[in-house]
């Protein structure tokens, strides 16, 4: 099978869907990640079966889509986050800043980021504790608030403030919580019918069993 790796990935239907398949050996894995074309590369970056190693060499890879990809794959290591969260594309930085992966102790450095993108990655990584969460609902940037907003570790006093916030869209964004009070929610139901705040929160009761 891999004495001519070529042939044998032509047979299997191409550099393409090799790449996206998890039980894909781990050779033709290695092999398909120098591929020249990025949408392979792409592929395995993406693949859930790709070995660390792999990993390792795509989140330095030369086509950002890739490292973003990368960076947003669970399997991913401690390290490789570390690693990501350096990279000079911010959407390489928020993805990688939102990993699971994401090591604790490194989250309170990125809660501090000067660039908004990695603080909302923060905002959004089910991991992050109570208190930056409430550092980041200050967060003069709405994104970042918003990210907060639809954590479902942010405490029911910093979403009912966030339901009350001066932005819009951030104040609506609670209303997609799982995790938000049901007489936030029907509040929300009070607002016009077919705006995003309405649709959440009816969705939101619903799949409670409220509604």
């Amino acid at each position: 099978m891999t004495k001519y790796p070529r042939i044998w990935i032509a047979a299997h239907g191409g550099p393409k869907k090799v790449a996206s398949q998890s039980d894909a050996p781990k050779a033709i894995l290695r092999l398909l990640a120098r591929y020249e074309d990025w949408e392979v590369r792409w592929e395995v970056a993406n693949n859930r079966g790709a070995p660390i190693d792999v990993l390792e060499r795509l989140a330095q890879d030369e086509d950002q889509l890739v490292r973003k990809t990368v960076a947003a794959n669970p399997r991913i290591t401690g390290d490789l986050v570390r690693l990501l969260v350096e990279d000079e594309d911010v959407s390489v930085r928020r993805l990688a800043a939102m990993n699971p992966k994401a090591p604790l102790d490194l989250l309170p450095q990125l809660a501090e980021a000067l660039d908004r993108e990695t603080r909302s990655g923060v905002g959004a990584n089910p991991n992050t504790p109570e208190n930056l969460l409430r550092v980041l609902a200050d967060d003069e940037e709405m994104s970042v608030r918003r990210e907060v907003a639809v954590n479902s570790n942010t405490p029911e006093d910093i979403l009912r403030r966030l339901a009350d916030d001066g932005d819009e869209y951030v104040a609506a964004s609670v209303a997609a919580n799982p995790t938000a009070p049901e007489d936030i929610l029907r509040m929300f139901l009070k607002s016009q019918v077919g705006t995003d705040e309405y649709t959440w929160a009816r969705d939101n009761l619903r799949e409670r069993g409220l509604l």
